[in-house]
């Protein structure tokens, strides 16, 4: 032995010398004890460890063990026991009592056997990490983008949605996971256990993690969250296989199956307890099939992690469904028990009598006060409605829409354990807005809205900054339910609505409602890795477009229908003057062409109702006349609401106009009633004849200046020229408009202002329509006596010209009404 060391020292680990007067092998005396002795002799590196269990002697003298004893038995005509390895059976039911726990794991005592045992299992869990922030990452930015809500609103379902996001992600696990599995093989880590077993235990931890993921998506509103919360799942998940491991696998109590199976509830418990074991055997040259797949935990750890599948995912689908979002409301808590949400039964609308309502509307009535004491009957035009059609009218209702949100008390209530003692001893109050014991505020967005759009009517909604127009929108949309009021939607009352409870809510209600609805957001919600034309095919398919010719049926092949939608398809894209540009990605296209692309989807399979909010933003002026042109053109049929900030836009389209301010509808009517009502008046400018700078300067001097183009040059050498004479056009004004006033008088022209609206006393008594149609009517008296003045070469006038206000004067005029109203308020108060 010696010699073998001092020949090969690396090659001689650990041998073994007997005492010369050992002999095994003669037959054991009957009544005699056998004893024998040997020293066991190691290289240098065995003493790398202070304690005899750190070293490598126990496994030797476990081998030695057994082979003296097999000796000894063949002495004995005894057949001889096995290898002190495991065999491929379960561990200590053979007969010949191998694999024996104690004989087994021999060979994995020590501190760094145990080490690498412990950490594979965190190590595994630990990969997944990539999985769930996957998740996280595509459903928190589709819902801040607004992706997802346009998807619903466009006809996609919920559970399409998540069902679509599930498999594309559990798709890339199977391959992440066989990949892990290569890894694990090839690297040596495992090498006796079936590799099909650990890629079946990885894929559904994967697919656990995909519902972690999902579950933690709803309750982060930006994506900047995203890392963070993906860090705090992960300490959930190895810090609960941690726990476990330390208290319940390794301490001093029994373990028992109904332990065992409660904590495998939570799947990274089940993978690093199989990991673990596997990790184990491995050690012992040994490994995991399914011959004794179910002596140890692994085959528990499997079907554990499939019920924690079906756990998870049920929870995942549930919470994203009754947990109200920025762009979602949430469903009733027992939504699933209705048999209207799984399509069973009549469709009865959502009405609390348990019938839709169809047919028309009743009329609005705006002439009845409306919020403050200012909303009076004359700031709503009364429209005769009687040329509509009775199933036309009404197509969007809104009646006594509010919408309020409530900011939570200050940080200091929001401090563990102490905030309790705060809100004990020191409630919030909502006079407090400000500081860390600020109350709950209330903010009113939209207060008291009264709607109504007609079909073959484009409704113009305009409004300050925050003045409720896309909040109102959003509700009309059903993204989000209203505080209190109605809406119905072509017959259909939509959840949320006042009058209809939860319970007699049929389910199926929105979803009608979006199949019939356009949408084109606020903020563009595209997919900038597609190109238009795939673009329009996604929202066709989720539409359920089906385009049938006039010779076609639904009977027709699939290709027929194929070739007839990309043909639709193809003229809506030309509409918007994005044909030729149809198969380059979205991320190339500049802000006022996803805008027409964003217009082109919300005209998209010929909707009912189209809901438009700034469709025109960022588009350059020649953009702009073509989708207005699209717009009229594609107004039949169609009830059509449209936010804008372009006066010019609500004036040109517009049928009718609503102006909101601080969430309440100030005034409505069409741009000629507005202008009348709200407006200056009219706009009267005249053309002067070529007048001198001064007074002093002479009429030939006046006569011989350039100033004078040839006629006036003419006629000033007769004498017969007479220059602008203001004193006698103002006295001819005031005659017919005595409030008339001059707004700009240049060296050219002058332009007066004729007010058409009044205060009370002005118009003593009449009501603001009757006022100005009062003054409207000195308007031919006006112009007669300044045609005959004109003829009489009285004035010297050139042209004549009259304006009426325009909406954007308007806008202006009813924002200053309200902040003087405002400011009076406030004095009023002081005093």
């Amino acid at each position: 032995m010696r010699a073998a060391y001092d020949a090969s020292p690396v090659n001689f680990v650990i041998g073994a010398v007997f005492l010369p007067s050992t002999n095994l092998t003669v037959p054991t005396t009957s009544g005699k004890t056998d004893l024998y002795q040997y020293t066991i002799l190691a290289n240098h590196t065995a003493y790398a460890f202070e304690s005899y269990m750190d070293t490598r002697y126990a496994t030797a003298q476990a081998y030695i063990e057994r082979a003296a004893i097999n000796l000894r038995r063949k002495a004995n005509n005894k057949p001889a026991l096995s290898s002190p390895l495991p065999l491929k059976v379960d561990p200590g039911t053979a007969d010949s009592g191998a694999g024996r726990t104690f004989i087994s794991y021999a060979n994995f005592v020590g501190v760094s056997s145990s080490i690498n045992q412990s950490l594979n299992a965190y190590y595994v869990i630990f990969c997944f990490q990539a999985v769930w922030l996957g998740v996280l990452s595509i459903l928190v930015v589709e819902k801040k983008k607004g992706i997802r809500a346009a998807m619903s609103m466009m006809g996609m379902s919920r559970n399409s949605y998540l069902i679509s996001i599930w498999v594309m992600q559990n798709i890339q696990n199977l391959a992440t996971c066989a990949l892990m599995v290569f890894i694990l093989f090839v690297g040596k880590i495992f090498t006796h256990t079936n590799a099909f077993i650990v890629w079946l235990l990885l894929v559904l931890f994967s697919f656990n993690a995909t519902a972690f993921g999902t579950i933690a998506s709803v309750f982060i509103p930006d994506p900047k969250k995203t890392n963070t919360v993906s860090f705090l799942i992960l300490i959930f998940t190895v810090g609960g296989y941690g726990i476990c491991a330390a208290f319940v696998f390794g301490g001093t109590s029994v373990l028992t199956p109904t332990k065992e199976t409660l904590v495998f509830l939570l799947p990274s418990v089940a993978l690093g307890r199989a990991i673990n074991y596997i990790t184990g055997i491995e050690a012992a040259l040994g490994g995991v099939t399914f011959e004794n797949i179910t002596t140890g935990p692994c085959g528990k750890a499997l079907w554990m992690m499939a019920i924690d599948c079906l756990i998870f995912y049920f929870l995942a689908w549930y919470i994203d469904a009754v947990v109200p979002t920025r762009t979602s409301s949430g469903l009733p808590l027992d939504f699933f028990l209705r048999p209207s949400y799984w399509g069973i039964g009549h469709y009865r609308g959502a009405t609390g009598s348990g019938t839709a309502m169809r047919g028309p509307a009743k009329p609005l009535d705006l002439s009845r006060p409306h919020g403050d004491a200012r909303h009076h009957g004359d700031m709503y035009e009364q429209a005769d409605v009687s040329h509509i059609p009775a199933e036309d009218r009404g197509i969007i209702q809104v009646q006594g829409l509010r919408k309020n949100y409530s900011t939570g008390p200050g940080w200091g209530y929001k401090i563990p354990f102490f905030g309790i003692f705060f809100r004990i001893f020191y409630p919030p109050n909502s006079e407090r807005t400000n500081g860390p014991f600020s109350g709950v505020q209330k903010n009113e967005v939209v207060a008291g809205l009264d709607l109504e759009v007609h079909r073959n009517e484009i409704m113009g909604f305009l409004g300050h900054n925050g003045a409720g127009k896309t909040t109102s929108l959003s509700m009309i949309m059903g993204m989000i339910n209203p505080t209190s009021g109605s809406i119905v939607v072509n017959g259909h009352l939509l959840p949320g609505s006042s009058g209809v409870s939860r319970r007699d809510m049929d389910m199926r209600t929105l979803e009608e409602v979006q199949k019939q609805m356009g949408i084109c957001p606020q903020h563009d919600v595209l997919f900038e890795t597609l190109t238009a034309w795939e673009t329009m095919q996604l929202y066709a398919s989720i539409k359920g477009v089906v385009v049938l010719g006039r010779k076609s049926s639904y009977n027709d092949p699939p290709s027929k229908h194929k070739e007839l939608l990309e043909e639709y398809l193809d003229h809506l894209l030309d509409d918007v003057y994005l044909k030729e540009k149809k198969h380059e990605r979205v991320s190339t296209y500049s802000g006022g062409m996803k805008r027409k692309l964003s217009v082109a989807l919300a005209f998209l399979g010929d909707p009912k109702v189209v809901l438009l909010d700034e469709p025109t933003t960022g588009m350059d002026i020649f953009s702009k006349k073509q989708i207005w042109q699209l717009m009229q053109d594609s107004k039949a049929g169609r009830a059509i609401l449209l936010t804008t900030h372009s006066m010019e836009e609500a004036d040109a389209l517009s049928d009718r106009i609503a102006i909101l301010s601080k969430g309440e509808l100030q005034t409505l009517g069409s741009s000629l009633f507005l202008k009348n009502r709200f407006g200056v008046g009219y706009h009267l400018s005249f053309e002067k004849r070529r007048v001198m700078l001064a007074d002093q300067i002479q009429k030939q001097e006046f006569q011989s200046t350039s100033l004078l183009d040839d006629s006036e040059s003419a006629a000033a050498a007769t004498g017969g020229v007479v220059l602008f004479n203001e004193e006698r056009t103002t006295a001819i004004v005031k005659q017919h408009f005595p409030d008339a006033t001059i707004d700009v008088n240049t060296v050219t022209d002058i332009t007066y202002v004729l007010p058409t609206t009044g205060t009370a006393e002005q118009r003593q008594g009449r009501t603001a329509q009757e006022y100005i149609e009062s003054k409207k009517a000195a308007l031919p008296g006006l112009f007669s006596q300044l045609d005959q003045e004109i003829a009489a070469n009285r004035l010297g006038v050139k042209s004549v010209g009259l304006a009426l206000t325009t909406l954007e004067e308007v806008f202006i005029s009813l924002q200053e009404q309200e902040e003087a109203e405002i400011l009076a308020k406030g004095g009023d108060a002081k005093k």
